[in-house]
């Protein structure tokens, strides 16, 4: 995807429901509009966008601790806190335990088992919130790695399919082995005219973000220790834009599981 069109697609998801009505999934724009985007990775930018904005603003509102805890004293719901000062729900339950002194672990284990929480008004909206964030908290994070497993299983599936030798990630740790991809090859392939030594899933969509993310805390890694290899993003990625990733000649990008893969 180009970044012109990438930015034109931000600027009409606003919400979840933009995300509906643009992929097609909601019959009002079918008539109007071309639909040519995929309800996943529509709900990726979308989601990693909201991400990225509403951290940027977490971080200014560091310095509003002491307002958001007046507000949740005088009684107002966590909810319409989180609303109000435009923060997730997840990261204004951590703002406010964070100022009334609760440790990072503390507040991480109330998170996952809100029912510890002893205080009754307390527990009941840190519920709320779990349950109202679709992006943050321990909800969001199960199916991010749901997900994220489909996809390298769909990856494996394909390689299986065609009698292509490998060994997963897993396999490679328990044999000692750091800074691993998704799959190694046994025996190089060939997509096109681009030597495949592994290969990694991503289950996002490839902003400039995680371009540069990824690519500085794992892709480069692989490309020193492996040689060549391929990355698929299978909800797409910017594909003009000046970043690392984009300029390395080991590296081959894809948005899906390639047909004209084969053995060397």
């Amino acid at each position: 995807m180009r970044l012109e069109e990438y930015e034109t697609l931000c600027s009409k998801l606003h919400c979840r429901k933009d995300v509906y009505l643009l992929s097609g999934v909601s019959s009002s724009l079918r008539d109007t509009e071309s639909i040519s985007y995929n309800y996943e990775t529509l709900y990726a930018i979308y989601s990693q966008r909201y991400q990225t904005e509403v951290t940027a603003v977490a971080r200014d509102a560091m310095k509003e601790l002491c307002f958001l805890s007046t507000l949740y004293d005088s009684g107002q719901h966590l909810l319409d806190i989180s609303e109000r000062l435009n923060i997730a729900p997840c990261i204004t339950v951590r703002r406010l335990l964070e100022y009334k002194n609760f440790g990072k672990k503390q507040i991480s284990r109330f998170l996952r088992n809100p029912h510890e929480i002893s205080d009754d008004r307390l527990r009941q909206e840190v519920i709320a919130c779990i349950e109202q964030d679709e992006h943050y908290g321990p909800f969001a994070d199960r199916m991010r790695q749901v997900q994220g497993l489909d996809y390298e299983h769909i990856l494996y599936q394909n390689l299986e399919i065609l009698d292509i030798p490998f060994e997963t990630e897993t396999a490679l740790r328990c044999k000692g082995l750091f800074k691993t991809p998704d799959v190694l090859l046994h025996l190089p392939v060939k997509v096109g005219t681009n030597v495949i030594n592994w290969i990694d899933s991503k289950a996002k969509f490839g902003d400039e973000y995680y371009l540069r993310r990824d690519y500085n805390d794992s892709i480069s890694s692989y490309v020193g220790r492996y040689g060549s290899g391929m990355v698929i993003y299978w909800f797409g990625f910017l594909e003009d834009i000046d970043v690392p990733m984009l300029h390395d000649q080991g590296v081959v990008l894809s948005s899906s599981f390639p047909k004209n893969i084969r053995l060397v």
